[in-house]
């Protein structure tokens, strides 16, 4: 089953998985612009009601390609959308960064797309890869989903803490919240492992968002030390990195021509993360734009 298919399947079939009530309730797949993200919705809103739960389409297909039920999937849609999504966080508790700080994670976005973000929330630009810092929000109390808000400059006032503190305590967490997951190209195709990858893919267990792997805490020296010196990071999607030992075999120029088919190509446009291949030195231990 394609996305298309499965968009039409979760469209015609959502009200099989809901309550009696939403019999007559108008089911609808919608864009969904935010400042930093782009995705189509499925909404069931009943006769009546003003606004309704949204979920992501593209989340939930990327699950199903990682072998997840289309039962189970469709039965947690339901259950979301019946969740009315705190989206608002608590202004009460930007008062008390302590129960904040285990909530917060990093994000990694493209700096071209996010200009108005960069002017009003902290952030840290690596060549055209945009850091901003989040804070997590629960759909419920089963957790059968997430939500989050972006940190901005003037909720950092509120917070009383500095952007520096903001940022260290975001990368320090988000392991915590997202399990990363680093795996052979081909454990991640086949499910069969490797004993030598020479190439990996660097993501998160919830198949979200999980570029941010890259940049937690250890993990790319975890990569150079598996691979035994440098490497090439190539931002395939905001979901997932791969990454290439660098040992002369393939170059760089080889590596950015094959990101730049597979964005034109392959990975849907509001999940294009960069144009730009990246290096990470061993000896400097730092990641850079390649030459």
């Amino acid at each position: 089953m394609n996305y298309t298919k499965f968009m039409s399947f979760a469209k015609s079939h959502i009200k099989d998985y809901l309550p009696e009530e939403y019999k007559d309730a108008e089911v609808s797949l919608m864009p969904v612009k935010k400042l930093d993200e782009e995705y189509i919705g499925l909404t069931v809103k009943k006769e009546g009601q003003i606004s309704a739960p949204i979920v992501n389409i593209k989340m939930f297909f990327r699950r199903f390609q990682e072998n997840e039920t289309i039962e189970s999937l469709m039965e947690e849609m339901a259950r979301l959308l019946q969740t009315e999504p705190p989206m608002v966080l608590d202004p009460e508790l930007l008062g008390h960064y302590d129960q904040i700080k285990p909530l917060l994670f990093i994000r990694v976005s493209s700096a071209e797309k996010g200009e108005a973000i960069i002017l009003d929330s902290p952030h840290q630009v690596i060549g055209d890869l945009l850091i901003t810092y989040h804070i997590y929000i629960s759909a419920g109390a089963n957790d059968n989903g997430w939500f989050s808000t972006r940190v901005t400059n003037e909720m950092l006032d509120t917070l009383k803490v500095s952007a520096e503190t903001l940022a260290l305590d975001a990368y320090i967490n988000t392991p915590k919240l997202f399990t990363p997951k680093l795996e052979s190209l081909l454990e991640a195709v086949t499910g069969e492992p490797e004993e030598d990858p020479k190439m990996m893919v660097v993501s998160n267990g919830d198949i979200a968002y999980g570029a941010n792997a890259l940049f937690i805490p250890g993990m790319m020296e975890d990569i150079s030390k598996r691979f035994g010196g440098n490497f090439f990071a190539i931002p395939s999607s905001i979901h997932e990195f791969i990454v290439v030992v660098d040992d002369g075999r393939v170059t760089g120029t080889e590596l950015k021509e094959m990101l730049k088919t597979a964005n034109q190509t392959v990975v849907e446009p509001e999940d294009i993360l960069s144009y730009q291949l990246y290096h990470y030195d061993s000896t400097t231990k730092e990641l850079n734009v390649a030459a």
